[in-house]
Protein backbone atom coordinates (compact mmCIF):
# COMPACT_ATOMS: atom_id res chain seq x y z
CA UNK A 1 0.00 0.00 0.00
CA UNK A 2 3.05 2.09 0.89
CA UNK A 3 4.20 1.98 -2.56
CA UNK A 4 1.03 2.39 -4.61
CA UNK A 5 0.92 6.00 -2.41
CA UNK A 6 4.23 7.09 -3.24
CA UNK A 7 3.07 6.14 -7.15
CA UNK A 8 0.55 8.31 -6.95
CA UNK A 9 2.32 11.06 -5.24
CA UNK A 10 5.15 10.96 -7.83
CA UNK A 11 2.66 10.87 -10.30
CA UNK A 12 0.48 14.25 -9.00
CA UNK A 13 4.17 16.03 -8.80
CA UNK A 14 5.07 14.75 -12.60
CA UNK A 15 2.15 16.30 -13.75
CA UNK A 16 2.42 19.96 -11.48
CA UNK A 17 6.10 20.60 -13.25
CA UNK A 18 4.29 19.31 -16.81
CA UNK A 19 1.74 21.87 -16.23
CA UNK A 20 3.86 25.00 -14.72
CA UNK A 21 6.43 24.42 -17.92
CA UNK A 22 3.68 24.87 -20.83
CA UNK A 23 2.33 27.81 -19.27
CA UNK A 24 5.95 29.87 -19.75
CA UNK A 25 6.03 28.76 -23.38
CA UNK A 26 5.14 31.83 -25.28
CA UNK A 27 4.68 35.87 -24.16
CA UNK A 28 4.16 38.88 -26.08
CA UNK A 29 4.54 42.34 -25.73
CA UNK A 30 3.21 45.47 -27.58
CA UNK A 31 5.87 48.18 -29.23
CA UNK A 32 5.29 51.52 -30.29
CA UNK A 33 6.51 54.96 -31.29
CA UNK A 34 5.97 57.80 -32.91
CA UNK A 35 7.47 60.12 -35.20
CA UNK A 36 6.64 63.58 -34.88
CA UNK A 37 5.83 65.82 -37.54
CA UNK A 38 8.70 68.02 -37.94
CA UNK A 39 9.20 71.05 -40.85
CA UNK A 40 11.48 73.35 -41.72
CA UNK A 41 11.64 76.08 -44.27
CA UNK A 42 14.88 77.07 -46.41
CA UNK A 43 15.16 79.46 -49.57
CA UNK A 44 17.40 80.19 -51.81
CA UNK A 45 17.97 83.36 -54.09
CA UNK A 46 19.54 81.95 -56.89
CA UNK A 47 23.45 83.12 -58.56
CA UNK A 48 23.85 85.78 -59.24
CA UNK A 49 22.27 86.58 -56.49
CA UNK A 50 18.66 87.37 -57.16
CA UNK A 51 17.90 88.71 -53.52
CA UNK A 52 20.40 91.72 -52.91
CA UNK A 53 21.40 92.65 -56.00
CA UNK A 54 18.01 93.94 -57.63
CA UNK A 55 17.66 96.81 -59.99
CA UNK A 56 15.95 99.55 -58.54
CA UNK A 57 16.63 101.99 -61.12
CA UNK A 58 13.46 101.66 -63.00
CA UNK A 59 9.69 99.76 -61.70
CA UNK A 60 9.82 95.84 -61.39
CA UNK A 61 6.72 94.85 -62.97
CA UNK A 62 7.48 91.04 -61.47
CA UNK A 63 10.83 89.90 -60.20
CA UNK A 64 11.52 86.00 -58.78
CA UNK A 65 13.78 86.95 -56.13
CA UNK A 66 13.52 83.41 -53.94
CA UNK A 67 12.65 80.16 -54.03
CA UNK A 68 11.01 79.39 -50.69
CA UNK A 69 11.26 75.07 -49.70
CA UNK A 70 8.96 73.54 -47.29
CA UNK A 71 11.02 70.46 -45.96
CA UNK A 72 8.37 67.87 -43.94
CA UNK A 73 8.65 64.35 -43.25
CA UNK A 74 4.36 64.15 -43.59
CA UNK A 75 2.86 62.11 -46.11
CA UNK A 76 -0.49 64.52 -46.31
CA UNK A 77 -2.02 67.53 -45.41
CA UNK A 78 -0.51 71.05 -45.38
CA UNK A 79 0.22 74.19 -43.61
CA UNK A 80 -0.02 77.87 -43.13
CA UNK A 81 3.17 80.11 -44.48
CA UNK A 82 3.43 83.26 -43.19
CA UNK A 83 5.57 85.80 -45.20
CA UNK A 84 6.89 89.17 -42.95
CA UNK A 85 8.24 91.91 -44.09
CA UNK A 86 10.76 93.83 -40.91
CA UNK A 87 9.75 97.30 -43.04
CA UNK A 88 5.97 96.49 -43.66
CA UNK A 89 6.49 95.50 -47.18
CA UNK A 90 8.86 98.90 -48.13
CA UNK A 91 12.58 98.52 -49.20
CA UNK A 92 13.84 101.55 -47.12
CA UNK A 93 16.98 103.41 -48.34
CA UNK A 94 19.82 103.21 -45.90
CA UNK A 95 20.87 106.72 -45.48
CA UNK A 96 17.67 108.67 -47.51
CA UNK A 97 15.21 106.69 -45.44
CA UNK A 98 12.96 106.95 -48.62
CA UNK A 99 10.64 103.77 -48.69
CA UNK A 100 10.16 102.14 -52.12
CA UNK A 101 6.66 99.92 -51.49
CA UNK A 102 6.79 96.59 -53.00
CA UNK A 103 4.18 93.90 -53.40
CA UNK A 104 4.88 89.78 -52.81
CA UNK A 105 3.44 86.80 -55.01
CA UNK A 106 4.05 83.26 -53.89
CA UNK A 107 3.72 81.29 -57.36
CA UNK A 108 0.78 78.57 -56.90
CA UNK A 109 -0.75 80.79 -54.17
CA UNK A 110 -3.86 81.77 -55.91
CA UNK A 111 -4.77 85.55 -55.97
CA UNK A 112 -2.70 88.58 -56.95
CA UNK A 113 0.50 90.67 -55.63
CA UNK A 114 -0.46 92.17 -52.04
CA UNK A 115 1.15 93.89 -49.59
CA UNK A 116 3.38 91.49 -46.52
CA UNK A 117 2.33 90.22 -43.82
CA UNK A 118 0.71 87.70 -46.55
CA UNK A 119 -0.48 84.29 -46.18
CA UNK A 120 0.01 80.97 -48.47
CA UNK A 121 -2.48 78.94 -46.86
CA UNK A 122 -2.73 74.60 -48.30
CA UNK A 123 1.40 74.37 -48.70
CA UNK A 124 1.78 70.73 -49.29
CA UNK A 125 3.79 68.95 -46.47
CA UNK A 126 4.99 65.64 -48.57
CA UNK A 127 8.75 65.93 -48.21
CA UNK A 128 10.72 69.49 -50.61
CA UNK A 129 7.65 71.12 -51.67
CA UNK A 130 9.05 74.82 -53.11
CA UNK A 131 7.43 77.79 -54.36
CA UNK A 132 8.97 81.03 -55.61
CA UNK A 133 8.78 84.22 -53.95
CA UNK A 134 8.19 87.48 -56.74
CA UNK A 135 7.99 91.46 -56.21
CA UNK A 136 6.95 93.90 -57.97
CA UNK A 137 7.88 97.66 -57.29
CA UNK A 138 5.12 99.06 -60.41
CA UNK A 139 5.06 102.44 -58.97
CA UNK A 140 3.42 105.73 -60.60
CA UNK A 141 5.59 107.68 -60.43
CA UNK A 142 9.27 106.30 -59.76
CA UNK A 143 11.65 108.34 -58.87
CA UNK A 144 13.42 106.95 -55.78
CA UNK A 145 16.78 108.90 -54.65
CA UNK A 146 20.01 107.46 -54.87
CA UNK A 147 20.43 104.80 -52.43
CA UNK A 148 20.72 101.51 -51.50
CA UNK A 149 17.51 99.95 -50.36
CA UNK A 150 16.93 96.67 -48.74
CA UNK A 151 13.93 94.99 -46.25
CA UNK A 152 14.09 91.64 -44.60
CA UNK A 153 11.64 89.10 -45.38
CA UNK A 154 10.48 86.42 -42.87
CA UNK A 155 9.06 83.02 -43.98
CA UNK A 156 7.50 81.06 -40.80
CA UNK A 157 5.22 77.85 -40.82
CA UNK A 158 2.11 78.48 -38.44
CA UNK A 159 0.75 76.12 -36.41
Amino acid sequence: MKTLIQIAASAIALTGFAGAAQAQQSTSFELNGTVPLTCSVEHYCGAPDRCTGIDLSQPVASLTTASVSLVCNGQGGTRTIEFASANGSNLKGDNTGYEIPYLGQVNGAGGGAQALPMLVNNWPVNGTQSRSFAISTNLNPYNPPADDYRDTVTVSILP
